[in-house]
């Protein structure tokens, strides 16, 4: 089995953030963690024999999927408050209120 560790920074992306992304790769590669002072160590291993080519291009892929999951956690908080008001404004306008 082929393993690499990837470090990234805790001030950058949460742990929560790159347990996503792993989750998404969980067909494809298995993940440990390991926080360090500021870092969190990826220690991860890749299913199944592979060429050193095709483990850089999952490699790529699954740092690609950490920024996806960071940008959506990042627009989710900015868009909270605004989605919270047209939920509310949905529920408003229905007939759920006049169920007793």
């Amino acid at each position: 089995m082929n393993t690499t560790t990837l470090t990234f920074d805790e001030r950058v992306y949460s742990v929560e953030t790159i347990q996503k992304a792993a989750y998404r790769f969980i067909n494809k590669l298995s993940v440990d963690f390991e926080l360090n002072d500021k870092s969190i160590l990826c220690r991860i291993t890749f299913d199944g024999d592979h060429s050193e080519l095709h483990l850089k291009k999952i490699e790529a892929d699954f740092k690609k999927e950490i920024l996806d999951q960071h940008l959506r956690q990042l627009i989710s908080k900015e868009t909270e408050t605004v989605r919270n008001l047209i939920l509310s404004a949905t529920f408003l306008n229905t007939d759920l209120q006049e169920i007793e």
